[in-house]
C-alpha cells in the first residue's frame, strides 16, 4: 500500500498572531485544484456542533443539507462520510480548542486510499499531536517572524515599499519591531497605525514609548492585547463605537459590510457629515477599520471589501474593552443574563449565542437588565419577551437551524416604537403584526428566508424603511414599489 495515498493530517500550532490561518489558507488555495472536493471551516472555542457540520456541509456544496436542531451530530457525520467516501479531499479545520471537539469531527474523515489531507490549525500543541496522531512529522510548529521580513512587512504597509525608510526613523523601527517579537499580527497592526501617524521621529518614538517592554521576551496573549489596545486607543472616537460593535458577533464570523452599516445607523453611530448619505459614510468608517489593520478584509466585490472577520485575539480585546465600558453583554445562557442583572450598570447591548443553555428557562425576575437595552441580537431559538425591550433599536434573531415547521412569534414588535432594524434569518414561519402603524422609526426590515404567515397591511406607509428583504403576496409588490424612502430590497 502506498503510504502516500493514506488519509494525512497536517497540523499547524502556535500562538495567537502569528499567522496559522493565513497559512492554512495558502495551502488551501494554492493545491486544492489538485483535489476532488475541499472545504475550509472554522471551529472556535465554544462550537455548536450541530452547527457546525451544518456548515462543514454547505461549505462542501451538498445540496440542501437539513438544518434541523432534531438532527443528531452522528446522522450528519455519517452524510458527510458517504460524501467524501472514495473522493480525495482536501478540509482545513481552523482554530481547534479541545480534543473532545476534533475527535467529533475527525469522525467525518473517511480513511480511504486515495491521498486526502486534512490540515488542523490550533494553539494548543496536545490538541496539535492527537489531530496527528502523535506522529511528530506532522506537526509544524509556527515560528515568529525574522528581523528582516518583520522589517520588510512593517515597511511595505506603511511605506508600500520592503525599503523605503526615513534615515531618521530607522532606529526608532528597530526598537519597536523588537517589541513585535515577530508577530506578524503586532508588526502589521503597529504598521496600521504608524500608517496613520505624522511620519516623524517624534510620532514614531510616542509609539515606541507607548508600548513599554511589552513583547521583549515570550508573547503572552495579555502582552499581545497591548499592542492591539494601542491601536484601539488611538482610533478616532467616531470609530470607537463602531469597531465596539463588533462584540455583537461570535467568533470566527464572517460579517457583511452593508448589514453592518445599517446596524451602525440604526444605533446613531453614523454622523451626518455636511449632507453625506449615511450608508456612504459608514461605509467609509468601515475601509478605515480595514485600513488600520483592527478588522481583516473577507469577501471583494467589484474592487469592494464587502465582508470582513475579526481575529480573535482581536475579538478578546473587543469584548474586554465591551466589559469595562458596559458596550456590549455577551451571555452565553439565560444564567449569564441573571449574572448581568446584579451589575450596577443597565445593560446597553446584548448578544446571547451558543446552545450551552438548550432547555435553559428564562427567569422573570432579570427582567429588569432588559429595560435599557437598544440591540439585541439572538443566536439561538428561545427568545424572551419582547415587551421587555422597550427602548430596543436593533434586534437580530440569527438562528440557522430552526425546523421549518416552527413559528416565531413576533407580534410584539408592533410595541416596540424605538425599532429601527429588524433581521431575522430563520428558515421558518414568522407571525408579524397585523400593523406596523406605531414603528414610524424602522428603516431595516430583512427577513429573506423567513415564511410570513401574514404581511402586515400598512407596511406600505413606513415613512423611514430603506431597506426591505421579505417574502409577500403579490398583491403587495406594486404598493411596495412606490415608496419614496425605499433605497433597495430583494425579495418583494
Amino acid at each position: 500500500m502506498d503510504a502516500r495515498k493514506k488519509l494525512k493530517v497536517v497540523s499547524i500550532v502556535g500562538f495567537g498572531g502569528l499567522g496559522k490561518t493565513t497559512l492554512a489558507k495558502q495551502v488551501y488555495d494554492k493545491i486544492g485544484s489538485l483535489f476532488d472536493c475541499k472545504a475550509c471551516f472554522s471551529v472556535s472555542q465554544r462550537p455548536d456542533m450541530t452547527e457546525l457540520l451544518n456548515n462543514f456541509q454547505w461549505k462542501l456544496g451538498m445540496r440542501d443539507p437539513d438544518t434541523s436542531r432534531t438532527r443528531k451530530v452522528d446522522d450528519i457525520i455519517e452524510e458527510l462520510r458517504q460524501h467524501l467516501k472514495e473522493k480525495r479531499y482536501l478540509i482545513v479545520v481552523d482554530d481547534v480548542w479541545d480534543q473532545p471537539t476534533w475527535n467529533t469531527i475527525k469522525c467525518a474523515f473517511p480513511e480511504d486510499i486515495n491521498g486526502s489531507r486534512v490540515v488542523v490549525t490550533t494553539r494548543v500543541e496536545d490538541v496539535a499531536a492527537a489531530a496527528c496522531q502523535n506522529d511528530g512529522e506532522g506537526i509544524y510548529k509556527m515560528k515568529p517572524l525574522s528581523e528582516q521580513n518583520s522589517r520588510m512587512l512593517l515597511l511595505n504597509r506603511v511605506f508600500g515599499s520592503k525599503n523605503d525608510c526615513l534615515p531618521q526613523l530607522k532606529e526608532v523601527m528597530a526598537e519597536i519591531l523588537n517589541k513585535c517579537h515577530g508577530l506578524p499580527l503586532a508588526v502589521i497592526t503597529i504598521a496600521s497605525l504608524l500608517a496613520n501617524k505624522e511620519t516623524s521621529r517624534k510620532g514614531w518614538e510616542s509609539i515606541r514609548d507607548s508600548l513599554g517592554t511589552q513583547l521583549a521576551t515570550n508573547p503572552t496573549l495579555e502582552e499581545m492585547k497591548s499592542i492591539l489596545n494601542l491601536s484601539y486607543m488611538h482610533l478616532p472616537a467616531h470609530l470607537r463605537a463602531c469597531f465596539l460593535y463588533f462584540g455583537m458577533y461570535p467568533e470566527d464570523r464572517e460579517i457583511g459590510r452593508d448589514d453592518l452599516v445599517r446596524q451602525w445607523i440604526a444605533e446613531g453611530l453614523v454622523s451626518n457629515l455636511d449632507g453625506h448619505d449615511l450608508e456612504d459614510v459608514g461605509r467609509s468608517y468601515f475601509n478605515e477599520l480595514i485600513n488600520r489593520s483592527m478588522i481583516q478584509p473577507g469577501m471583494i466585490c467589484n474592487e469592494e471589501v464587502v465582508s470582513c472577520r475579526v481575529h480573535d485575539m482581536m475579538l478578546d480585546l473587543i469584548l474586554s474593552r465591551c466589559d469595562e465600558d458596559n458596550f456590549v453583554s455577551v451571555g452565553y445562557n439565560y444564567n449569564d443574563m441573571a449574572r448581568l442583572h446584579c451589575n450596577k450598570y443597565k445593560v446597553r447591548r446584548l448578544s446571547l449565542s451558543s446552545v450551552a443553555s438548550r432547555g435553559a428557562t428564562y427567569a422573570p425576575t432579570i427582567d429588569i437588565c432588559l429595560s435599557q437595552v437598544r440591540s439585541f441580537t439572538l443566536f439561538w431559538t428561545r427568545l424572551p419577551s419582547l415587551l421587555l425591550f422597550k427602548y430596543l433599536r436593533v434586534l437580530r434573531i440569527e438562528e440557522k437551524s430552526q425546523g421549518q415547521e416552527t413559528t416565531l412569534d413576533l407580534t410584539a414588535i408592533g410595541q416596540l416604537f424605538l425599532l429601527r432594524y429588524l433581521h431575522v434569518t430563520v428558515s421558518c414561519y414568522v407571525q408579524l403584526p397585523a400593523k406596523f402603524e406605531g414603528l414610524v422609526y424602522l428603516e431595516t426590515l430583512d427577513m429573506p428566508r423567513a415564511q410570513l404567515k401574514s404581511t402586515p397591511s400598512d407596511i406600505a406607509q413606513l415613512p423611514q424603511l430603506s431597506y426591505l428583504d421579505i417574502r409577500m403576496e403579490k398583491f403587495m409588490c406594486e404598493c411596495i414599489g412606490n415608496m419614496k424612502s425605499l433605497r433597495s430590497g430583494n425579495r418583494w
